[in-house]
């Protein structure tokens, strides 16, 4: 038993494979969290010491887009409030993820400060996120002029302050978002 810490090499790819929580980083084993790592059958698993969710493929998710950078957006996410992810979970949301339909710019659908509704669809180094799902998409959006919320007219947001009209690829649960937080929390 030995202690790690995230990002701390604990052996090499030509003697180990990697397991839970540890990763490949340019031939070396990885941790991906502070904790205990054990070696068995020359395999390496990092057992965390604080429990923390550690998220799973096809795992719904409430996210904020807190960067965009084309063709990804960097969102922080959160499963729910009793399995809330670790302060610095960040999932990668990528153009071609978004929609079937072509965008030529990732915020035609969704823009910084977004609230989305998600699935975890790759989990590894990075997490990656998708809201190409039916129920998948944007549930709250703030214009991006006063910052204020916008209020879903059809398919198009509209600003009741600065009557500005803005668009995203919304979740038709939009006007319910609260309903979703419920049901992520039950």
């Amino acid at each position: 038993m030995k202690l790690v810490l995230p990002g701390e090499d604990m052996g090499n790819e030509e003697e180990l494979f990697p397991a839970s929580g540890s990763y490949l980083e340019n031939g070396y084993l990885k941790s991906k969290y502070v904790g205990r790592c054990e070696i068995s059958a020359k395999s390496v698993h990092v057992i965390p010491f604080k429990r923390i969710f550690i998220p799973k493929k096809s795992t719904k998710v409430l996210a904020q887009i807190y960067d965009i950078s084309e063709p990804v957006a960097l969102a922080k996410f959160q499963i729910n409030a009793r399995h809330s992810a670790d302060s610095g979970d960040f999932a990668f949301l990528h153009i071609t993820n978004i929609s079937n339909r072509f965008l030529k710019t990732i915020r035609e659908a969704v823009k910084p400060r977004d609230i989305i509704y998600a699935s975890i669809i790759n989990v590894g180094k990075n997490i990656e996120i998708s809201i190409k799902g039916r129920d998948e998409g944007v549930i709250l959006a703030y214009c991006g002029d006063c910052k204020r919320p916008l209020i879903r007219e059809d398919y198009i947001l509209k600003c009741n302050v600065c009557d500005t009209t803005e668009t995203r690829k919304l979740s038709p649960f939009y006007d319910n978002y609260r309903g979703v937080i419920k049901w992520l929390n039950h």
